[in-house]
């Protein structure tokens, strides 16, 4: 990822220090601690084929259980009848923040929700967390074939 890294040991541990560039499309970084993340630039003129694919993908594959559990679920249930814009919401609340803890103690109810992810789909994800159908959501669902749309 970082094409020449300065990284300093302390206590056994690695921590990243200074990175001179970024190889990749993303400009500009931001920095959490001593991590520089790069920031989040929505696909423009994605098919909506393609958008729908890579978040079914990107909502099972998240490095921590629960979100992969809930967001999996979600998208399993909602995702081929949303509509356009409400799958650019669901794409922003997904990637654009940098810590996944914190969108599941948003959809949990144990943090507040800020202003430009609380949408319409954030909505529904909560609904869907809540679970008041008790539907039994214990591992990802099984992949379909998916819907081809004109």
């Amino acid at each position: 990822m970082f094409r020449s890294c300065a990284t300093l040991v302390t206590r056994s541990s690695w921590r990243l220090t200074q990175c001179r560039r970024w190889r990749s499309s993303y400009n500009e970084v931001t920095v959490e601690g001593d991590i520089a993340i790069p920031v989040y630039r929505a696909r423009e003129n994605e098919p909506i084929e393609i958008l729908r694919a890579r978040l079914l993908y990107q909502s099972r594959k998240r490095g921590m259980l629960e979100n992969g559990l809930l967001l999996s679920t979600f998208a399993d249930a909602y995702l081929q009848q949303m509509d356009h814009g409400q799958l650019l919401q669901y794409d922003t609340l997904i990637n654009r923040p940098s810590d996944d803890w914190m969108i599941y103690y948003w959809v949990t109810g144990k943090e507040a929700i800020p202003e430009e992810y609380d949408t319409e789909v954030m909505s529904m994800l909560r609904d869907h967390v809540r679970n008041d159908k008790r539907e039994r959501r214990y591992r990802q669902p099984d992949l379909k074939q998916p819907i081809k749309t004109q």
